[in-house]
């Protein structure tokens, strides 16, 4: 029988994850992501969790993780970022909030702190010049490039659904942007998600997408539209 805690882990993975791909369930297990964040691992099993509960009366684990949870992320106030792994958590903590915009716009500066805005314009030189590879520093920028998308979808809809002003300015530097009609033959991400600030200028709209070589997929991209 598992222990209680590592199946609530693995139940986040067999459906939760679909929603917010943040975490990879191949590298990000239980043992890898307890050495690295164990923040992480207590915010991955809160979402689980929660859901597993149904909408019903919130189970202990529930309640035993929100505790963690919330004391950790107060410290994450006044201390300096140090992990990746930090900022994917303080999506989880946002993406399943009732109130996300502001645990989410803590998100996007400790992302800024740690320089994730700057990771997809290296990223993209990187795959424009063909030498993108499957080191650890490659690896931990593709990973930062898909958190800082996740934080721009969160913002926009942020904005759209609070009517409230953006944080922090997503305008990638020239030549960053690639048209949605010559998208890379590259292995892509499988999860996609649109953000629009207005329907009527969607067909001006340009794409960017986040290739990951690590993807199990071949065939699909992640693409978040600016307008």
């Amino acid at each position: 029988m598992l222990c209680p805690i590592i199946e609530t882990f693995g139940s986040f993975y067999r459906g939760c994850s679909t929603f917010l791909p943040i975490f990879d369930k191949l590298t990000d297990t239980f043992d890898a992501l307890h050495d690295r964040s164990p923040f992480a691992v207590d915010c991955i099993c809160l979402v689980a969790a929660k859901v597993k509960c149904g909408g019903g009366n919130l189970s202990e684990m529930y309640h035993r993780c929100l505790e963690e949870v919330q004391s950790i992320c107060s410290q994450t106030l006044f201390s300096p970022v140090s992990r990746q792994e930090a900022v994917q958590a303080m999506v989880l903590v946002s993406g399943w909030s009732d109130n996300g915009w502001l645990s989410g716009g803590h998100a996007v500066r400790m992302a800024l702190e740690l320089g994730m805005s700057k990771a997809w314009p290296k990223l993209w030189k990187k795959i424009r010049a063909g030498k993108m590879g499957t080191s650890q520093e490659e690896r931990e920028l593709v990973i930062a490039a898909r958190t800082w998308f996740v934080l721009y979808l969160f913002e926009h809809q942020w904005v759209i659904i609070s009517r409230v002003h953006f944080v922090v300015d997503f305008t990638l530097p020239t030549g960053c942007l690639m048209e949605t009609a010559n998208p890379p033959s590259s292995a892509m991400t499988s999860q996609s998600a649109t953000a629009d600030s207005s329907s009527n200028t969607h067909s001006q709209s340009k794409t960017i997408c986040a290739w990951s070589p690590w993807s199990s997929s071949s065939s699909s991209a992640k693409r978040f539209t600016t307008s």
